[in-house]
């Protein structure tokens, strides 16, 4: 079986669902007779360019010409309209580009003017399709400009909806979509995420930072966009005792990336904002592309202050690998998994208030717990549980002809 990913974003510009999709394929080709390659646009990388990663052929299609009278005209007429225009224009080079490729299926992450093209060209040519979404948005149809004046193409047929929260799934459901929708959380490589020993912990904590196995460790890993609010922790830190630590990590911006967000120009400005409030010893802040395993084993609480997430994929990972977490309370996909006293709390962007969460944090956790919640968190996130019910529903997509997919009878059927 031969696949066809077509990502918004693909390594070695950074997103969590192409690093997810990477992730995920790379186990089933792995573990299963399945092959494929990948198309992808990007935010920050105007370039059309062929490459291979890890031997994945992979390539980006955009357009450097309307990219750039993008973010030059963007904030001057409408930006819809332009946005609009360079859909148009990436659409018709990757429909082109789709059309040479030879493979039994399109799964599709994210939503970009390359994702919209594989979408529309997989249902007018009635090839099977998985479609994932990976952000909160208000409708499971991709269209083109104006397309939605003459209504939704079929979603049903020979088609699988991911979505990776219940948020997303309820969306879906509003536009009576419910048998082919699969509600399941990101994949947890278990075999990477798990509760460490003690000595491990101290060794990677060492190996990353300065900080001593009797400090409080909080750790945030996530690219530098604006909505993930990185900075907020600096304000919480400056509220914490002397003995608690913050380590800041993730990918910056590319540079012409039309995200809000940090890039290396302004990324100073972290450094600024510690000093000014007093705690710059008291911080690491790096950049780049991290090994998420390592930074989340060394830490004692795993902070999420992002604004706007689908799922953080994160927040599961440190679960597993028994390190509570503090969230923001006003986001919806955090509250599906977090029990407050049980693996973390949840509370609203106060910067006061998260202090007294994490120092309550800091003394009810216990081994035992971390045990608990880590078990839990495998048992509904597992890579090789979410792998075995990806085969089973690529093979159902493959061989189905103008059928309706139910999700339920496919992962039910031994």
């Amino acid at each position: 079986m031969k696949v066809l990913i077509v990502s918004s974003k693909y390594l070695p510009e950074y997103s969590g669902s192409g690093l997810r999709a990477h992730n995920t394929y790379k186990r089933l080709s792995k573990k299963f007779d399945i092959k494929f390659e990948v198309i992808t646009s990007s935010t920050g990388n105007y370039e059309s360019k062929k490459y291979q990663i890890d031997g994945i052929n992979v390539q980006r299609i955009t357009s450097k010409k309307f990219r750039i009278l993008n973010k030059i005209f963007g904030k001057i007429i409408l930006k819809r309209i332009m946005n609009a225009f360079l859909t148009i224009v990436e659409y018709r080079i990757v429909k082109k580009e789709i059309k040479k490729k030879k493979f039994d299926l399109i799964h599709t992450f994210g939503i970009s003017p390359a994702t919209i093209s594989a979408v529309n060209f997989s249902r007018k040519n009635k090839i099977p399709l998985i479609m994932e979404i990976v952000n909160p948005i208000k409708t499971p149809y991709q269209f083109l400009p104006l397309q939605r004046l003459f209504g939704r193409y079929d979603l049903k047929t020979n088609c699988v909806i991911t979505a990776i929260s219940k948020s997303i799934g309820k969306m879906c459901f509003n536009y009576n979509l419910k048998n082919n929708v699969w509600i399941r959380p990101n994949p947890v490589d278990e075999n990477k995420f798990n509760v460490p020993s003690k000595n491990i912990k101290n060794k990677l904590r060492k190996e990353l930072s300065s900080f001593s196995s009797d400090d409080i460790v909080l750790v945030y890993v996530a690219k530098y966009l604006k909505r993930k609010n990185h900075t907020f922790l600096l304000d919480v830190l400056s509220q914490l005792p002397e003995k608690y630590k913050l380590i800041l990590g993730g990918p910056l911006l590319e540079k012409n990336d039309l995200l809000e967000g940090y890039k290396i120009d302004n990324f100073y400005k972290f450094e600024q904002k510690a000093k000014k409030l007093g705690i710059e010893n008291r911080v690491k802040i790096s950049h780049g592309f991290l090994n998420m395993e390592d930074y989340i084993s060394c830490a004692d609480i795993s902070c999420f202050p992002s604004y706007n997430e689908a799922m953080g994929t994160p927040l599961l990972e440190s679960i597993a690998c028994g390190v509570p977490v503090i969230a923001n309370k006003d986001e919806d996909s955090f509250n599906e998994w977090i029990i407050n006293n049980e693996n973390g709390y949840l509370e609203i962007l106060d910067p006061e208030k998260w202090a007294l969460r994490i120092k309550n944090l800091s003394e009810i956790i216990t081994k035992e717990k971390q045990i608990i919640m880590s078990k839990k968190i495998i048992e509904l996130s597992s890579s090789k549980k979410i792998d075995q019910n990806y085969h089973k529903l690529l093979n159902e997509l493959s061989y189905a002809k103008n059928k309706n997919i139910n999700i339920v009878e496919i992962l039910n059927n031994d």
